[in-house]
């Protein structure tokens, strides 16, 4: 072997052992979500970006959520991929977003939504919007309310319930819904 081609064949051993060990993250798209644990944990393998013009299709990571919080995203999200120890191979997705669903918010503005256009959203003003695609119930044992449009239909079978302000049904500003 002449020492041109030793020379290629070493760097792109070299090359490959540092794809599998990696300090920083790895941003990109995620390609497919499988659920386990009865849908109790995910994983979700990853496309990213691990060089100027080089992609990587990662093993399926565990994605980490927050607690009290926990959402399924879909095929296409963008998602960031921590690897554990240096090593893809174990990595864990700690953040995913899909920006075609994302609404517009003014700072300090916090909203919980999903792909079908459903929110609700803590407001810079001290209001709450809350928007469904159908029927809003609010539950607590045998108390449901729900709403339908600009009509509200109701059934309270335990009380007493007091309302300090107004209720108001509307639609909720800036969130973007599919067509």
């Amino acid at each position: 072997m002449r020492l041109p081609e030793l020379i290629r064949v070493i760097d792109r051993r070299v090359q490959r052992a540092l794809r599998r060990v990696r300090i920083g993250g790895v941003r990109g798209v995620i390609s497919r979500v499988e659920a386990l644990d009865a849908g109790q944990k995910l994983k979700a393998a990853v496309t990213g970006l691990v060089g100027p013009n080089d992609t990587e299709q990662t093993r399926p990571a565990r994605v980490v959520q927050h607690y009290g919080l926990a959402s399924y995203p879909k095929a296409d999200a963008e998602a960031v991929v921590l690897p554990i120890a240096g090593r893809t191979a174990s990595g864990v997705i700690i953040g995913t977003e899909d920006p075609q669903y994302r609404p517009v918010l003014s700072e300090g503005e916090v909203v919980l939504y999903d792909h079908l256009g459903q929110a609700v959203q803590l407001n810079d003003d001290g209001t709450i919007d809350v928007a469904a695609t159908g029927d809003l119930r609010l539950n607590n044992g045998a108390t449901a309310v729900a709403a339908d449009g600009d009509s509200c239909v109701h059934s309270l079978t335990a009380g007493p319930y007091t309302v300090t302000g107004s209720i108001t049904v509307r639609s909720i500003r800036n969130v973007k819904v599919p067509s």
